[in-house]
């Protein structure tokens, strides 16, 4: 994460980070896609555009208490439940460095069923290219 931003929104998919949302000291976003690679056995993630929102409203979310409730990609109401908390595995000052992840855009591989980074991918990926 750059330096001068603050998270202030957190999606989880099924109790795991999905999604992320910093801003920075003059109100620009960055929302960042979390996926975990099952291989590596991290998280990779990478800066997916410049907006304040959720991918998937039905999920659960952790939102700073001074910020406004986020919408959906569509611009739907978010039925997820707001997280009063982070959940302690995921601290927020981690979240994009040490143990938590790598910056990487992510390939889905559906032989072996997991996301792997662009940059190392499995061997079937390498065979298809």
């Amino acid at each position: 994460m750059k330096p001068g931003h603050t998270v202030v929104l957190v999606e989880f998919s099924n109790g795991r980070l999905f999604s992320v949302v910093t801003m920075n000291i003059e109100g620009h976003y960055d929302h960042y896609d979390f996926v975990w690679c099952k291989r590596d056995k991290t998280f990779l993630w990478h800066r997916s555009g410049g907006s304040f929102y959720m991918e998937w409203g039905q999920n659960d979310y952790w939102l700073v208490k001074w910020h406004k409730k986020p919408k959906d990609g569509g611009g739907k109401k978010v039925t997820g439940e707001r997280l009063k908390k982070m959940p302690k595995k995921y601290p927020l000052d981690d979240l994009f460095i040490g143990t938590n992840g790598v910056n990487d855009e992510a390939e889905f591989c559906g032989k072996c069923k997991d996301w792997l980074p662009s940059g190392d991918p499995c061997q079937h990926q390498e065979r298809s290219n």
